[in-house]
């Protein structure tokens, strides 16, 4: 697991005293963490004058409806304590209510106890580690961060925090999600049998004014640098740079992808990438192509994506 890495500076200091919290916990995730974290988080906002309440999810669906009903009670900060899947519910929860930008967004808590937890060391909050992330939650640090919105793979948009992959890093994502392996075996032996299998496909991306179009091995919409747990595609990205950063792979086969791998996954830029930036991105592929949306794994309906990027769009709670 990398050291902590703060990328975001706190901007102001939320106001604790007397103020309503809502805790959003996925006891199970983490093989348990979530639930075992809970109550030194709990006792943490309380003796910093916090009015906590606890939600205990028992299933999907459960982080998002309760997020959009804190956003609509006005509640002052949420906190999701899980995994990727429990802060990208969450996320989406606040977003229901009140589209952002909008001043009547909760502020947003993390205490990670997932596999990857790659958006909390760009926060810089320990993972693993409870009661020094609920310590940094008390102190009421608030930074500002981007975040996208997702048309094109449902009814409504659906936004993300950290990144958007495509191509092996949407099989990759959809092999670790269905994997019953140990969490560390999930990321790097999941992998590796769905790269195995995978098949490169076409895509034409547009970022702004700039295009791409060509056979993709691997691509990836980067807010935040990390994915994968650690894994660096999108090294110049940050949560409050106000663009995305896309690095794209083109099909390179197999045995020479499997070889460069580790110089891709420490953000080097291999032979033949493309790195484009942009506001809002265009992705036209295949119908029903796979991608995932911070790990969450999603299909385009009709072949065809848009991703906005909203700036200084969610406050939340980091380290610094």
């Amino acid at each position: 697991m990398l050291p902590v890495s703060p990328t975001l500076k706190p901007a102001e200091c939320l106001e604790l005293a007397g103020a309503e919290v809502l805790l959003i916990a996925n006891p199970t995730s983490g093989r348990g963490r979530g639930g075992r974290a809970l109550p030194e988080v709990e006792a943490a906002l309380r003796a910093a004058g916090a009015q906590v309440r606890v939600h205990r999810t028992q299933g999907p669906g459960e982080a998002l409806a309760q997020g959009s009903l804190a956003a609509r009670a006005g509640v002052a900060l949420v906190v999701a304590i899980g995994g990727d899947g429990t802060l990208h519910e969450v996320l989406n929860g606040l977003c229901k209510t009140h589209a952002p930008p909008h001043a009547g967004l909760p502020a947003l808590g993390l205490i990670p106890t997932g596999t990857g937890n790659d958006y909390a060391r760009m926060l810089g909050l320990p993972a693993r580690d409870p009661a020094r992330t609920a310590a940094i939650l008390a102190k009421g640090q608030v930074g500002r961060v981007d975040l996208g919105r997702i048309e094109g793979v449902g009814p409504e948009p659906e936004w993300f925090c950290n990144n958007v992959g495509l191509a092996f890093m949407a099989a990759a994502n959809a092999a670790h999600t269905e994997s019953r392996l140990p969490a560390a075996l999930s990321y790097s032996l999941g992998g590796f049998i769905s790269y195995l299998s995978y098949q490169t496909e076409p895509f034409r991306i547009e970022a702004d004014q700039r295009s791409w179009e060509g056979t993709l091995s691997v691509g990836q919409i980067g807010i935040g640098r990390y994915c994968g747990g650690g894994v660096d595609l999108t090294p110049d990205a940050r949560l409050d740079r106000g663009r995305f950063q896309v690095v794209l792979i083109p099909d390179r086969g197999k045995v020479r992808g499997f070889v460069e791998w580790p110089r891709i996954a420490s953000g080097e830029k291999v032979s033949g990438t493309q790195v484009l930036t942009g506001e809002v991105i265009k992705i036209k592929g295949r119908p029903g192509f796979l991608i995932h949306a911070d790990g969450e794994v999603r299909r385009a309906t009709v072949g065809e994506l848009r991703l906005t990027l909203v700036p200084a769009a969610l406050r939340v709670v980091c380290g610094g």
